[in-house]
């Protein structure tokens, strides 16, 4: 868990903190975003949702519903905000943000690329619902019914190292011809 930072931010700071850290990104979750700020130590949770619904509401924004989440975008207006506020007085945050961007923007696509939902009907069996997407699209999505939530956790947690192997496999078996 991060510690509170020194220096609370103002809205606007805070604001452009968080665009500058989507505009990095690309596009992002809402989950990582949070994960994002949490590890950075940049903003806390609140800051960060109040900032959000501020830059949505504003326009700078743009959201998109995926999964059981949202991906963010910045806009043309956030861009231009983005370019018009960047340079006041930030410096520490920003070279923060552009660091930690770069290290972790790989790490969150696969994230989105490659997940997992384990549910459990009440006291019956567990499902883990695994999906591989590309783009936001499912390529593969598999509903396996398992007895335990300790098989469950294991299937959602081998996964993201098996995804791309089982999907060619099935790709390949269904496109082969049947010998007779």
């Amino acid at each position: 868990m991060s510690e509170y930072p020194k220096h609370v931010l103002t809205d606007t700071e805070t604001q452009i903190l968080i665009l500058k850290t989507v505009h990095n990104f690309g596009e992002i979750s809402h989950f990582q975003l949070i994960d994002f700020m949490s590890y950075s130590g940049i903003m806390n949770y609140f800051s960060l949702c109040q900032g959000l619904v501020r830059l949505k509401n504003g326009g700078q924004i743009y959201a998109t519903k995926f999964d059981n989440d949202e991906i963010y975008r910045t806009t043309p207006a956030g861009e231009q905000a983005l370019s018009l506020f960047i340079s006041h007085g930030m410096d520490s945050a920003v070279d923060k943000i552009n660091y930690l961007t770069n290290t972790l923007k790989d790490k969150y696509k696969r994230e989105r690329e490659i997940t997992h939902d384990i549910i459990h009907e009440k006291d019956r069996e567990y499902h883990v619902v695994l999906s591989l997407n590309e783009q936001y699209m499912p390529l593969l999505k598999l509903d396996i019914s398992l007895p335990t939530s300790e098989l469950a956790n294991a299937y959602a947690k081998n996964w993201p190292k098996k995804a791309q192997f089982i999907y060619e496999t099935i790709i390949k078996t269904l496109s082969e011809e049947e010998q007779k």
